[in-house]
């Protein structure tokens, strides 16, 4: 073989494999490169009633925070959704300490809790280990029919919601979604 067509076989070979490095090796690597980026903080609702959400991507997994509107009325239902997906291209693992996958709660404007959604719940004392496919998304609902601890009805003003999903690594990772409640 002639060194030209050596130093083009060579040049080739370098090609493949930075174009193989660049497209399959790092796609599979960009979910940890995005670790703790916040999405947009409030995206709005439409007038149909869609859910607004807030989120975060934490190392493969995005977790989300849905509400079905950020302005609600007293007497009104707050629907919420917490869902963890899996943004990686591998199949990923979920390792919780008990039957407890997640948690909301509210707050008023002054940090003071008003609502749980745990709050007098009994959960199973367990490990368990969700596993989670590319790309699938798990979620957890609850309704919050703005009333206190006590079962009172709170007042109109400014509260804020937190959330998180209960799993090790994922437990400390809050998202909140600030909203306003009208008489």
């Amino acid at each position: 073989m002639s060194t030209s067509r050596i130093i083009i076989v060579t040049v080739a070979i370098i090609l493949l494999g930075t174009a193989y490095y660049v497209f399959y090796v790092l796609s599979k690597v960009a979910p940890t490169r995005t670790a703790n980026k916040t999405l947009d903080r409030q995206e709005t609702s439409d007038q149909r009633g869609h859910f607004v959400e807030t989120g975060k991507f934490i190392d493969h997994f995005k977790i989300s925070l849905f509400l079905s509107s950020n302005r609600v009325r007293l007497g009104d239902k707050l629907s919420l959704k917490v869902s963890v997906e899996n943004v990686s291209s591998e199949s990923r693992e979920l390792s919780f300490r008990s039957g407890q996958k997640f948690d909301i709660w509210v707050k008023d404007k002054s940090g003071c809790e008003v609502w749980r959604w745990s709050y007098g719940r009994m959960f199973t004392q367990m490990l368990e280990t969700v596993v989670i496919k590319p790309n699938e998304k798990i979620s957890y609902t609850a309704d919050w029919s703005m009333v206190d601890l006590n079962g009172e009805l709170v007042s109109p003003g400014d509260y804020y919601i937190l959330a998180n999903i209960t799993a090790d690594g994922l437990k400390e990772e809050r998202l909140r979604f600030d909203i306003t409640v009208k008489p």
